[in-house]
């Protein structure tokens, strides 16, 4: 009997990486396939996603607990050297839209401040960067914006409005 030849996806060799690596927290494995190409390409280790009430830069209660579980589980995974926080407003900016507006922008920018302070004063991580992804293209977020015009970036087609990626690197 014959066998087909079977295309594999390109996500198993992804999986099979996470495994050996051993990096896989839970905060990864409950993320999105193309969420997590993306933290892979974008060289993080762990990274979790929180979500925010719709026009609201607030953070609930339930992203500081989940914020707090994340960093103390990437505490022992190792030695954080940095955090990166990427914060989308509440809509989508793919390259075929017309830029979002100045209170959309201002919106992921505060959503973004927000989840640095907190992880700076209330989790005591010392070095927190943010992009807001409500910007077009530039030098920082140039992987991550859309590539093609049914794109939302880097994320594929899947969105992230009203959301924030919380992404660890370690030393």
């Amino acid at each position: 009997m014959k066998h087909q030849s079977q295309k594999r996806s390109p996500m198993l060799g992804l999986v099979l990486i996470t495994a050996v690596l051993g990096f896989c927290s839970l905060a990864l494995s409950s993320i999105g396939v193309e969420t997590r190409n993306a933290i892979v390409q974008m060289g993080a280790s762990d990274a979790t996603e929180i979500t925010f009430t719709v026009n609201s830069p607030s953070l609930s209660e339930d992203a500081k607990a989940q914020l707090g579980d994340f960093i103390a589980n990437a505490d022992k995974n190792g030695i954080i050297e940095k955090v990166k926080v990427a914060a989308w407003a509440d809509r989508e900016n793919p390259a075929s839209d017309p830029p979002l507006s100045g209170g959309e922008m201002k919106l992921a920018d505060l959503r973004a401040k927000r989840v640095q302070t907190y992880l700076q004063t209330s989790l005591s991580v010392s070095q927190v960067s943010i992009l807001n992804m409500a910007e077009r293209p530039s030098k920082e977020n140039s992987m991550t914006v859309p590539a093609k015009s049914d794109q939302t970036g880097l994320f594929g087609l899947k969105g992230k409005a009203s959301k924030a990626l919380v992404m660890v690197y370690y030393k």
